[in-house]
């Protein structure tokens, strides 16, 4: 859809509900308090701790800070964004060890994984505390600050994946006139520029917030570029004291050579082979250049993406006797085309030349000094995702027999869609070796059917938070769920069947915690939710007996126990988590290859501890430092070898440390280094296959300067500066396979800033 007709369409739905919206203002007029700020949080324009906080959007509990919330969570600002560089999501949470890549490559969509759990693409994100579809690039300009809340998916919001929520926090006006142009360089050309403008107006009765970026990426990986162009705009109006009208939008146009991943090895004589007669893949390749891009054929074509997204936001103050109370509504809208173009390695079918040999999939082969693929097109164009979400709320203080109690009551109502041409491309071109690029001949021929996915989630939730005197409190909520989901093939299937499949379920998820605070900024709690996720047959139906179907949604449980202490100059924070999921699984496979996936065929058991810490050291020094250890492993399956192994993908110890050192002789100067440490990751759920421990070494440098009236910002950053090489992320793909990502190269990056 044209960006046009996007934001026209946006602009119908966000003048009807505001006449809807406004119309009971009048009416409120007698109850309205006098409030002397707006209803959203202010946005203060300088660095501070993540615990500083106040309210966190994404936080459907309480109005508590994070540090009073007996939930785990980190929160990543934008200056901590700044400083680091961070250009994508993968770069934003690297120091984040309860928080994993999954398949995040260059040129495509990210996805992240929290406490071991791959989060759901359409809702466990949040954009400003609403749901979202991540599979559009994030753009980071107009993000105030990413929330990971670490669990819990469930009882925050929508039916997800356990494993947590991932918020970004949108910028809003600023009371104080706010000007920032910046400009960023690195190696091999890139280049980036943006500002950031916000400020009131009309006796700070209308505020604004305008960002705008234009970046050209080339990344270390040959033949790899990357474009792009953004805007976003969120504006508010003070109607009166404690009524607030918010809008905002951004607009996203993305196009980049994306950067395949890597497989295992097939080695003749080392590897083995299946009842099948077929080779596996069970070799781990030592690290490759990530210099190298697969996809680099003369006919390779750029992914492709274009995303408008938007909401408009009612917030009325009331009073209700002594007590003040909040009521507000809220419509978003996010609206996406993507063209999904690369050329891929996929498995190894009989070595090409070498017919001799085996099929392996998947996996790539080495046989005779060479390392070879069978190397796949794959076009799926006007790929169309929209996401709708209207939410109303209520939330407020009352005293019930003398406990004071904080109540929330939230109804909303999503509506996902996908829409696909009938037809994609997923064709075999030829086979190559990795470190003998040629030619091969295109085979754009569209001739695999595509399946579309509806989902409607209808919901209802109550939260309330009981302070039992001035050291206990009892947290408890039930979501009460509606979920529909459709799926059906836009064509004829290889058995010539398109029949569509629907599903429709209830459920209601339980929350409680109690918490005890022993002295002032500490807190202690034991808390146990519920949650639902969904899941769909992958579209592959050479594959699957039954591709693009949804599957019945499971249930998931967690318990936590948990400590937080925040002061001014320290803070720490720890929590001891378990949590049960159940997934999908393959039955065997018939005569032709291909398997049923079914519903609730496995589970996982993932048992952790996470450790925080962090010790300002006077004005020169600042410590923080982090850990995760994490048992993962699959506790049934329907392959009798998986069950009792490790999670693939997830290390049993992360950490991350950061050193800032402000030199007390030279004014404005600052030096923070980062190390991040994974363990080992097993690669095949049946544990005989792990990609090696690895840490990394990043510096920045940042010097600021106070001259004519504005703020100059210079910095300067080296990441991976003793350019160790290390297979960063192994994720399995839905549909079995599984990938290597090598880790990025040293890189170096210089940006001014100014402020005025």
């Amino acid at each position: 859809m044209a960006k046009s007709a996007v934001l026209l369409r946006l602009g119908r739905s966000a003048g009807s509900l505001t006449w809807a919206l406004l119309a009971p203002i009048g009416n409120c007029r007698a109850q309205s308090i006098d409030v002397t700020g707006p209803v959203p949080r202010v946005v203060v324009e300088a660095q501070r701790d993540a615990s500083a906080y106040r309210e966190a959007s994404v936080n459907e509990l309480s109005s508590a800070s994070w540090s009073e919330t007996p939930v785990s969570a980190s929160v990543i600002d934008a200056d901590r964004l700044q400083q680091l560089g961070a250009n994508s999501l993968s770069s934003a949470i690297r120091g984040e060890p309860s928080v994993g890549d999954d398949y995040n490559t260059f040129g495509y969509v990210e996805n992240v994984q929290v406490r071991g759990f791959k989060l759901n693409e359409y809702l466990n994100f949040r954009r400003d505390g609403l749901p979202a579809s991540n599979h559009v690039p994030f753009a980071l300009e107009n993000k105030q600050s990413i929330e990971i809340v670490q669990g819990l998916a469930g009882v925050l919001g929508g039916d997800a994946a356990p494993g947590g929520v991932l918020n970004f926090v949108l910028k809003r006006p600023t009371d104080t006139t706010l000007r920032v142009l910046d400009a960023e360089y690195s190696e091999r050309g890139s280049r980036k520029a943006q500002g950031d403008f916000g400020g009131r107006w009309d006796g700070q009765r209308y505020g604004y917030r305008v960002n705008l970026a234009v970046e050209d990426r080339h990344p270390a990986a040959d033949n790899a570029w990357s474009r792009r162009v953004f805007g976003s705009a969120f504006l508010d109006w003070r109607v009166q004291p404690g009524t607030v009208v918010e809008f905002e939008f951004e607009h996203q146009g993305v196009q980049q050579i994306s950067v395949p991943g890597y497989s295992l090895l097939y080695v003749p004589h080392q590897s083995p082979i299946s009842a099948s007669g077929a080779g596996v893949a069970s070799v781990v390749p030592a690290p490759i250049d990530p210099r190298i891009n697969l996809n680099a054929q003369p006919w390779s074509q750029p992914f492709q993406s274009r995303e408008t997204s938007g909401s408009l936001r009612l917030s009325q103050r009331f009073a209700v006797g002594r007590q003040v109370w909040e009521w507000g509504a809220r419509l978003s809208e996010q609206r996406s085309v993507t063209n999904d173009r690369i050329a891929f390695p996929d498995g190894c079918n009989g070595f090409g030349s070498f017919a001799s040999q085996p099929v392996v999939y998947p996996g790539m082969c080495q046989f005779n000094g060479h390392t070879l693929f069978d190397l796949y097109q794959y076009i799926s164009d006007d790929e169309r995702r929209d996401m709708r979400v209207l939410d109303s709320y209520l939330h407020g203080h009352l005293a019930l027999g003398g406990v004071d109690q904080e109540l929330r009551l939230d109804l909303r109502s999503t509506r996902y869609a996908e829409r696909y041409p009938p037809f994609q491309t997923y064709n075999f071109t030829g086979v190559l070796d990795v470190f003998a690029p040629a030619a091969l001949p295109p085979s754009p021929q569209a001739l695999t059917a595509n399946a579309d996915l509806d989902l409607h989630l209808d919901e209802a939730s109550i939260f309330d938070v009981l302070r039992l005197g001035a050291r206990w409190s009892a947290w408890l909520g039930l979501r009460a769920s509606r979920l529909s989901q459709e799926s059906h093939l836009d064509a004829a299937d290889s058995a010539g069947s398109s029949e569509p499949t629907a599903l429709r379920q209830n459920f209601a998820t339980p929350f409680a915690s109690l918490a005890f605070a022993p002295w002032n900024s500490g807190l202690a709690y034991l808390s146990g939710g519920e949650g639902v996720e969904i899941e769909q047959v992958p579209n592959r139906p050479l594959q699957f007996i039954n591709p693009g179907q949804v599957l019945p949604a499971l249930r998931s449980r967690q318990v936590e126990l948990g400590f937080k202490q925040n002061d001014d100059a320290r803070g720490f924070s720890a929590a001891l988590f378990q949590i049960d999921k159940p997934f999908s699984d393959d039955l065997p496979p018939n005569t032709a290859g291909q398997v049923l996936r079914v519903g609730g065929a496995r589970h996982a058991r993932h048992r952790g501890v996470e450790l925080a810490g962090a010790w300002h050291a006077g004005a020169a020094w600042a410590f923080e430092a982090k850990g995760t250890w994490l048992d993962a492993v699959s506790t049934e399956s329907l392959n009798a070898a998986w069950a009792g192994h490790a999670t693939p993908d997830v290390p049993h110890l992360a950490a991350a440390l950061r050193i800032d050192w402000l030199p007390p002789w030279v004014h404005g100067l600052g030096l923070s280094n980062r190390l991040t440490y994974a363990g080992h990751k097993a690669v095949l759920p049946d544990g005989s296959v792990d990609i090696s421990s690895a840490w990394q070494w990043d510096l920045a440098l940042r010097y600021v300067l106070t001259a004519r009236a504005a703020t100059w910002v210079c910095q300067a950053g080296i990441d991976n500066l003793t350019d160790r090489r290390y297979w960063r992320d192994a994720p399995t793909a839905p549909w079995g396979a599984q990938y290597l990502f090598p880790a990025a190269p040293r890189t170096a990056r210089a940006g001014l800033q100014v402020r005025f």
